[in-house]
């Protein structure tokens, strides 16, 4: 499964490696955890974030997991 999400910010980011960093900010406020945040629970479920330029709009985030097909019945059997 991926999903994407587009941000305007900064049109110029120069240090964009650094955005999955605790701390890190190009801006005055926020906790600057949030992408942190979202990487450590996307890395949890076995998953991966990465962070494209978008020359002249800002940027693009991408969220790729693994989907996991569950078979209802099985799973009501194990249940029981």
């Amino acid at each position: 499964m991926s999903s994407r999400t587009s941000a305007q910010g900064h049109r110029h980011q120069p240090n964009r490696e650094h955005v999955f960093e605790p701390f890190f900010t190009t801006r005055c406020d926020g906790t600057c955890l949030g992408l942190v945040v979202c990487y450590g629970l996307v890395a949890a479920h076995g998953g991966m974030i990465r962070a494209e330029a978008r020359p002249g709009c800002g940027s693009r985030f991408v969220i790729n997991l693994q989907a996991v097909i569950i078979d209802e019945e099985r799973n009501s059997e194990e249940r029981s």
